[in-house]
């Protein structure tokens, strides 16, 4: 039993071990890295405040304050250029990649779209938020209205394309087409009732209101 406890002890204390060297050394390395900064320019330009101000020694301490500053600004502008250059050509290929796939690509394009469709103001977003009786009378499921079908044939009618996410995945879920006399639409925005759907109803509004 001792045995035991000891090699799990041992299981436990390896991986955290490693977590926190991972953590410790790019801090390091960064040390490391900016104090050799600061020196070396510390010595190439170490002669411009004793030059300019030679008798001052406040202001020889600015100018050293003023350096280190610039340097954190640099910093700053190159890692915000690597994040909005970098970041969004790691995101392209990333995308080429999965369009590449068959499967892949149907489920990635079309969960893309449905979160746009919930977070961007710019894309084509839903029409609305209603109130559906789904899967069976007498039970009511939150929906998202994504467009207008027109049946053809026989039977002609007009239908409207519901969307019924599964909680807490939004982005799977049931299209469903539903006469307009079936649905009945709310007032809520469709980023309060994500909420609502992802919380499994513990978060967002207790109080759903139709609309007149």
């Amino acid at each position: 039993m001792a045995i035991k406890i000891n090699d799990r002890k041992k299981r436990t204390i390896r991986p955290i071990f490693i977590t926190g060297l991972i953590t410790v050394l790019p801090i390091y390395i960064s040390y490391i890295f900016f104090s050799w900064v600061m020196k070396f320019l510390h010595r190439r330009l170490n002669f411009i405040p004793h030059k300019l101000f030679p008798d001052n020694p406040y202001l020889i301490i600015l100018f050293e304050i003023l350096l280190f500053s610039t340097i954190l600004v640099l910093i700053y502008l190159i890692g915000l250029l690597a994040t909005k250059y970098i970041g969004r050509q790691l995101l392209k290929i990333g995308e080429r990649f999965l369009n590449r796939i068959p499967l892949i690509r149907t489920i990635y394009t079309g969960s893309k779209q449905i979160l746009e469709s919930f977070m961007l103001k710019n894309k084509k977003k839903f029409l609305g938020v209603v109130m559906v009786e789904y899967p069976r009378k007498g039970s009511y499921v939150l929906g998202f209205i994504t467009d207008t079908i027109k049946v053809k044939g026989k039977h002609n009618k007009n239908l409207l394309s519901v969307f019924i996410p599964s909680t807490p995945t939004p982005t799977t879920g049931f299209l469903v087409f539903f006469k307009k006399s079936d649905v009945v639409p709310l007032t809520i925005s469709p980023e309060a009732a994500l909420k609502m759907v992802i919380s499994g109803g513990i978060a967002g509004t207790n109080t759903l209101t139709t609309k007149d």
